[in-house]
């Protein structure tokens, strides 16, 4: 055999064997990932109603504070847990694959601001813009004032919300959680996420909502702050009826009884079953969500005062979502002829923005015995709420 004949031999071994030892441990990869069970990135499979045990879910807190995790835009999980998967499930989408900045639709006030308004919104948007899960939730109440606290709190820089109601701890959550995130608004790190929809706080399957809301927010690295916006329930009754009466003669839905056949028995008692008086039985719906969250993760917020004084009311509540000071007697204008206020993102500029028209409309004429027969049946849950929440919002 002549020299360069091993040479030649030489190199195709020596390249052999590079590309043998280069191989061997993509193929042992493959081979060792092939067995690790994957974990659905839409989340579509997660049984919010299966039990969960109080130790699980501390165990999950634990582990989200003391692990790093990394999310692979392939979809590639690189970690080894034996954590429940249900909860992994919810841990893996904390870092989904960001939105690029070319999907991303440049912010648009609704009306003029100036250049320092505009200034706090560009400084609060620095940082990886993408959709992320709510870190705040307003559960309701229906026809409590729940449109009008969104849009005060979304004139704040650091504050996202999304849009429409979304109903997935009650509706659609068997869409899955990255179903859920992508009804989200595009917001950046330093910014909060907030949605609304008015049913949650006194869901027919109030027990399901709690618990699923319960295990999603035990599984996020910052626990869910949760806002209810509470009125008079004999008003908050009749506004809901006059909607319907308003609904109905637009033909959205079928035509409306007289508000007594909706909420009273034929011996002229209060019907505690009608869904008009139900949602108004505050204490109630409040003793489910107590079995499971603390009252300091629960804000209540009176309709009434943040009609008529919303800056005292929105203050406590830009405190308790541990938020920058903001807002200002500036940034409100009461709309005299329908008690609402309207709103002004940047006082620099006086350009306002209002609820819309059907806000604030006459109520339904509703006899006055029914009004009465109304505020005897609430008296004693109305005094009972006042204690568990300790607040007065002296209702008649």
């Amino acid at each position: 055999m002549t020299l360069r004949r091993k040479k030649s031999l030489s190199i195709v071994l020596l390249f052999g064997l590079a590309l043998f030892l280069f191989a061997f441990p993509l193929q042992k990869l493959q081979f060792g990932d092939s067995n690790r069970k994957s974990i659905d990135a839409t989340g579509s499979d997660l049984n919010f109603d299966s039990p969960e045990k109080t130790s699980i879910l501390q165990k999950t807190s634990k582990y989200l504070q003391e692990s790093k995790l990394v999310y692979n835009p392939q979809g590639t999980n690189d970690y080894e847990r034996k954590e429940n998967r249900d909860t992994l499930q919810i841990i893996s989408l904390q870092h989904p694959i960001k939105v690029p900045l070319s999907q991303v639709k440049h912010y648009k006030e609704k009306t003029t601001v100036s250049r320092d308004f505009l200034s706090k919104k560009i400084k609060a948007g620095v940082g990886e813009m993408r959709k992320r899960f709510p870190t705040a939730i307003i559960l309701g109440v229906k026809k409590a004032g729940t449109r009008a606290l969104l849009e005060i709190l979304r004139m704040h820089p650091n504050v996202i919300g999304a849009s429409n109601e979304v109903y997935f701890f009650n509706g659609y959550h068997t869409k899955g959680l990255e179903w859920y995130r992508q009804q989200m608004p595009v917001s950046s790190p330093g910014q909060m996420t907030i949605e609304k929809s008015p049913t949650y706080f006194t869901s027919v399957q109030n027990t399901q909502v709690v618990n699923r809301m319960f295990i999603f927010s035990r599984s996020m690295a910052e626990r869910l702050k949760l806002i209810v916006v509470v009125r008079d329930p004999v008003k908050r009754c009749v506004s809901e009826y006059t909607d319907m009466v308003a609904r109905s003669k637009k033909n959205e839905i079928p035509a409306v009884d007289d508000i007594e056949k909706l909420i009273l028995h034929d011996n002229g008692t209060v019907n505690a079953d009608s869904e008009l008086v139900k949602i108004g039985l505050y204490d109630k719906h409040l003793k489910k969500w107590l079995e499971y969250f603390l009252e300091s993760e629960i804000h209540f917020v009176s309709g009434e005062e943040l009609a008529k004084n919303p800056l005292e009311e929105i203050k406590s509540v830009e405190k308790f979502l541990e938020l920058s000071p903001f807002f200002t007697d500036r940034n409100f204008r009461i709309n005299k002829s329908k008690g609402f206020p309207c709103f002004l993102p940047d006082p620099a500029v006086n350009v306002s923005y209002c609820l819309p028209s059907n806000k604030g409309r006459k109520h339904a004429d509703i006899k006055r015995t029914t009004l009465e027969l109304l505020r005897r049946f609430y008296q004693p849950y109305n005094k009972q709420f006042y204690s568990t929440v300790k607040r007065n919002f002296r209702w008649s």
